[in-house]
Parts: structure tokens; C-alpha cells; sequence
């Protein structure tokens, strides 16, 4: 493993992260918190018209919330959640 020694000078740094998931946008704000990079040095590629991944949602307080990501409510995750419960690991 190569290590590079650590800069103050961020100037030409730049990060390209593909997807505009929960874990680009988190790379991207811990770049910018942690990393001292500017946030005009960090561009997400995202192929659809909104940011978020599964995450990605819409609707009001009025009308409800509407998410993408259903594949994770299938009948594994939701026997893998309810395991968790009567072994006492999940609220």
C-alpha cells in the first residue's frame, strides 16, 4: 500500500464520485468536512434526474412520502429484521 504524504494545498485536488447515492453524498460531505476540499472540487455523476439512490424520495407532510428502494422491504430483509428482533438486536 502506497501512502501520500499529507498536503495543506487542496487546490488542485478534485473528486469524481459516480452515483448520486447515501454513500456519495456522504464521501462527498466528509471530503469536504474532513478533507478540507472545496465543495466546487467534488462532482457526483448521477444518471437520473434526482439525487438520493434509494434514499431518493418525494411527497409532503399533507400527502405522504413516497421512497424508492422497495427491494429492501422483500420477504428476506423482512425475516432477517424480525431474527434480529426475537434474538432482542433490533428495537
Amino acid at each position: 500500500m502506497t501512502r501520500s504524504i499529507p498536503s495543506d494545498d487542496r487546490s488542485h485536488t478534485k473528486a469524481y464520485l459516480v452515483g448520486g447515492g447515501i454513500a456519495s453524498m456522504s464521501a462527498a460531505a466528509i471530503m469536504i468536512r474532513d478533507g478540507d476540499m472545496l465543495g466546487r472540487d467534488v462532482t457526483i455523476f448521477e444518471e437520473l434526474d434526482r439525487i438520493g439512490g434509494s434514499l431518493g424520495g418525494s411527497g409532503s407532510p399533507d400527502q405522504g412520502y413516497v421512497l424508492r428502494g422497495g427491494r429492501m422491504l422483500e420477504s428476506q430483509y423482512r425475516y432477517n429484521l424480525r431474527s434480529l428482533r426475537l434474538n432482542g438486536h433490533a428495537g
